[in-house]
């Protein structure tokens, strides 16, 4: 995560703003709001995240739902293979760092990894919008956010 993106956290953290998270993909950070609960079918903590919104470095903190020119995106292709980096930003000041890599050769819009276009990707990007999170692979409209519009994409992809 770049320093400005840290800085901006740190200053969210010193007003008394709790459980953000900035999770970095590319070159664009993203915000999200995440807590836990219990879930009482598994019996144990679950994790739910609430997409904020996306973080620039000149405007700081551009709320979900204000339109902004959206930009090119490079991904895991070609000359441009690229991991993304998570990085999970808890309150008690410990920072733990996923990576993850898109596979060559799959689909846009193939979020099970079955290498197909099926309703059930469809279904996963339907329940990615609802919960307001973000998964670069089901955003196929390219508007840096998970809609209703991506799931519908994504299905009529899978009567082709």
């Amino acid at each position: 995560m770049e320093q400005w993106a840290r800085e901006w956290l740190k200053e969210q953290r010193d007003q008394g703003v709790k459980c953000l998270e900035v999770k970095t993909q590319g070159k664009n950070h993203y915000v999200y709001r995440s807590t836990t609960y219990w879930d009482k079918e598994l019996k144990k903590p679950r994790k739910t995240s609430k997409y904020l919104g996306k973080l620039d470095p000149d405007k700081g903190l551009i709320k979900s739902g204000e339109r902004q020119p959206s930009s090119s995106v490079t991904g895991n292709n070609g000359a441009n293979n690229t991991c993304d980096t998570t990085y999970y930003y808890h309150d008690e000041g410990k920072v733990c760092c996923t990576y993850t890599c898109g596979e060559l050769g799959r689909p846009s819009g193939d979020l099970n990894c079955d290498y197909k276009i099926t309703a059930a990707d469809a279904s996963i990007a339907l329940q990615k919008a609802v919960r307001g999170e973000y998964l670069k692979d089901a955003d196929v409209s390219g508007d840096d956010r998970v809609t209703s519009l991506d799931a519908l994409i994504i299905l009529q992809r899978s009567q082709k």
